[in-house]
């Protein structure tokens, strides 16, 4: 009976040791601070590769929610979901059997590729009323829409209008990116604060497949600058 009551105490005692670790782990947890961020802006992209040379930027749009866990070293990890647009200026220059440009000036033929992106990232904030923060990250994307808009010319290769040809079906359905982003802002309140933040995304992937441009290889880059919200509460 002895041996009984002891064993059955020590099973109590530890029950009671893992609740009470239980409970300061999620206090411990759910003490730091936890953000919600809804941003967007304006996307200058372009692309690298050996298929285009000398494209020209092409200005579009970003803009999404994403989620940080802050901890009180102020490290902080976070995921998020955006809508990403992407893509560049072809230009397209006539010229005769001399290699003389023919024609007032140029044009160009513009790529444009949308996705639905997931972010997950690494970084730090500092910074009470005032903040600043960087952080490092991974972005896999789903494609949405892809298309091309050329120009339509006349006999004197004058643009005179243009058309529009849907790649959705064509362009590589996934891209894998890498990012940077640097940012600040200010606290208006506890719970609420405005940011403008700068960030770079490269893709590690080919926007090319066995439909589109089968033999050749380019990936799309692109430079943001965005203003958003932030949300805390703990």
């Amino acid at each position: 009976m002895k041996q009984t009551f002891q064993m059955t105490k020590l099973h109590f005692s530890f029950q009671a040791f893992l609740a009470v670790l239980l409970v300061f782990v999620a206090h411990n947890t759910w003490s730091q601070k936890h953000t919600l961020d809804l941003k967007g802006g304006l996307s200058w992209c372009d692309q690298t590769g050996d298929l285009f040379n000398n494209t020209d930027p092409l200005v579009r749009g970003t803009y999404g929610l994403n989620y940080h866990f802050q901890f009180k070293n102020r490290m902080q990890i976070g995921a998020g979901l955006m809508q990403t647009q992407t893509g560049f200026n072809a230009p397209i220059v006539f010229t005769d059997v001399n290699g003389n440009q023919i024609g007032t000036a140029s044009t160009s033929t513009s790529y444009a590729f949308n996705y639905l992106s997931v972010p997950v990232r690494i970084g730090f904030q500092t910074g009470n009323k005032f903040f600043f923060y960087g952080n490092l990250g991974l972005s896999a994307s789903v494609l949405t829409n892809a298309e091309i808009t050329s120009p339509i010319l006349n006999e004197n290769l004058e643009v005179i209008g243009e058309d529009k040809f849907d790649l959705s079906d064509k362009v590589a359905p996934f891209e894998l990116a890498g990012f940077l982003e640097v940012g600040g802002g200010y606290m208006l309140n506890a719970q609420l604060g405005v940011f403008a933040e700068g960030s770079f995304c490269h893709g590690f992937s080919s926007l090319t497949s066995t439909n589109f441009f089968a033999d050749n290889s380019f990936s799309a880059y692109r430079t943001n600058l965005l203003l958003g919200l932030k949300f805390y509460w703990k």
